[in-house]
C-alpha cells in the first residue's frame, strides 16, 4: 500500500491522517539506519505514522546495500538503571 493509497483515519486513535515527510529510525540486526523524508501518512491527534510499502522496501534495500550511507550521525546509547 503506497501513503496515498492508505486508509484516511488512524488505527490506534481514529483520528485523522495527513501525507507528510518523516524521519524513520529502522533496526536491521545490530545496524541502525536513519532515514530522513520519508513519505507517510501521520496521524493529527496522536501522531501515529504510517509507512507505505514501497517506501519500506527501499528502506530495506538501502540498508542491505553495499554502498555507504549518504551521511552517518553520532547516536549515544545508555543503559537504563532501574529504580
Amino acid at each position: 500500500m503506497t501513503p496515498s493509497s492508505m486508509k484516511t483515519t488512524c488505527f490506534m486513535c481514529g483520528g485523522r491522517l495527513t501525507t507528510a515527510r518523516v524521519r524513520v529510525v529502522r533496526q536491521r540486526g545490530d545496524e541502525i539506519g536513519l532515514f530522513d523524508a520519508v513519505p507517510a501518512k501521520v496521524c493529527e491527534h496522536c501522531g501515529e505514522q504510517y509507512v507505505g510499502l514501497k517506501a519500506a522496501r527501499g528502506m530495506e534495500t538501502a540498508m542491505a546495500a553495499p554502498e555507504k550511507p549518504s551521511r552517518t550521525v553520532k547516536v549515544p546509547v545508555y543503559a537504563l538503571q532501574e529504580a
